[in-house]
């Protein structure tokens, strides 16, 4: 990979410790409370990504299909 390149990610590590974990604490307006858990094993809808590589084919843009976001944080 190369710096400019589009990468379509399909998978991601989150690794950030400092922040708070969640949002269904009560304290967003609107936002469930309680524990929730959300499905992660297609963390992006295969469909518009799908619909990313063929518009960045028509265009003529290079690629990566796939490939995974890690997210860490400085102490």
């Amino acid at each position: 990979m190369r710096p400019g390149e589009l990468v379509f990610i399909d998978q991601f590590i989150d690794r950030t410790t400092q922040r708070q974990q969640t949002f269904y604490d009560g304290k967003t307006p609107g936002a469930p409370t309680g524990i929730c858990h959300l499905p992660m094993d297609t963390s992006y809808h295969p469909k518009v990504r799908a619909l990313l590589m063929d518009v960045a084919d028509s265009l003529g843009i290079h690629y990566h299909p796939a490939g995974t976001c890690v997210v860490i944080e400085v102490k």
